[in-house]
């Protein structure tokens, strides 16, 4: 008689913990899911209102699920209690805010509202960016995160945006949310005039990227009027390969697939001296110099103006050479 009471007890639990699941269960769920992991399995996802509709669950649960809706081995999930946990201490926030809040600002929105105007918190992020540092455009200035700030900020200055600094105060090169970023731009390169941050990152002039990465997307379009084959960023190692612009095209470089973090300024880390391309030694070997078809360069400088903009820039005599129009030249010398 008392194990049949003990497993009636068991049963009856085993019911009542099956009717809490299934009340548990709202208009929003997919009654025909089946894919056991699904948030919608029980409950919608996001709830319905008044729960704020945000996906960002970790904002309030994060001893449940990660940052990726992902729940936590041994969590506080399916625990019979509402487990949140939300809000920041101030002490935290003002110490921590140039890395934390950068990096996961979009997190931000869903207690600060869409338009960081207040929502759930009834906390303004405006009042101390627009109001305190006077940066009314601080959602579309990239100096606002990282670079050197100007409230003038446009993009007519790109340079001003990159690091040095980074989000959370990075200014040496070798750290890589540094590295060549002024370089590249152009910004007291002895090599080009630079080049835009579209073409290593997809990104615009808005909060969308702000995810805590910076993704390196190449313009394709760009590089590949330069011949060269699709380039790549090993994120592990730090370094690019088959990039038009350290030398993939060319021969003879000795740092073709240069690391990010490492400064090159040397002529022979893209391409021999001279190139092996074309008849370039045979020329240098006749005795004509760089700077008799490619003007404005030695063996030792260049034109930043036109070298690595992605076209041959041929001038001799006056006149430009399209191409490898070896007649044109041999008939003016």
């Amino acid at each position: 008689m008392p194990n049949q009471r003990l497993a009636l007890l068991a049963l009856t639990a085993g019911a009542i913990m099956l009717a809490a699941c299934d009340e548990a269960r709202t208009l929003e769920a997919r009654e025909g899911e089946t894919v056991g992991t699904s948030c919608a399995n029980c409950h919608g996802f996001p709830p319905p209102a008044p729960h704020p509709q945000s996906q960002a669950c970790y904002a309030c649960h994060p001893q449940t699920v990660d940052r990726d809706n992902q729940l936590i081995p041994g969590g506080a999930h399916a625990n019979g209690q509402i487990d949140q946990s939300f809000g920041h201490a101030e002490e935290r926030y003002i110490d921590r805010h140039s890395g934390d809040a950068i990096t996961d600002i979009q997190l931000c929105s869903v207690c600060h509202g869409e338009d960081y105007g207040g929502g759930l918190a009834r906390v303004s992020c405006n009042e101390c960016h627009s109001g305190v540092l006077q940066v009314d455009n601080w959602q579309s200035n990239c100096t606002f995160c990282h670079g050197t700030r100007d409230n003038a900020f446009t993009f007519e200055d790109l340079a001003k945006a990159a690091p040095p600094e980074g989000v959370r105060g990075e200014t040496a090169t070798t750290d890589p949310h540094v590295g060549a970023h002024q370089k590249h731009l152009g910004n007291g390169s002895v090599l080009s005039n630079g080049f835009e941050c579209f073409t290593c990152h997809a990104l615009i002039g808005g909060l969308e990227h702000l995810d805590g990465q910076a993704p390196i997307t190449f313009d394709l379009q760009l590089l590949a009027s330069t011949g060269g084959a699709t380039p790549s960023f090993a994120k592990q190692t730090q370094t690019c390969s088959s990039v038009y612009c350290h030398g993939s095209t060319l021969e003879g470089g000795t740092a073709t697939a240069p690391q990010w973090t490492v400064a090159l300024t040397a002529c022979n880390s893209c391409h021999g001296i001279p190139p092996a391309t074309g008849q370039h030694g045979v020329h240098l070997g006749l005795g004509v110099d760089c700077a008799d078809c490619h003007d404005g360069y030695s063996a030792t400088s260049v034109n930043t103006a036109t070298h690595v903009n992605g076209a041959r820039d041929v001038v001799f005599a006056g006149v430009r050479i399209e191409g490898w129009a070896c007649a044109t030249c041999h008939a003016l010398r």
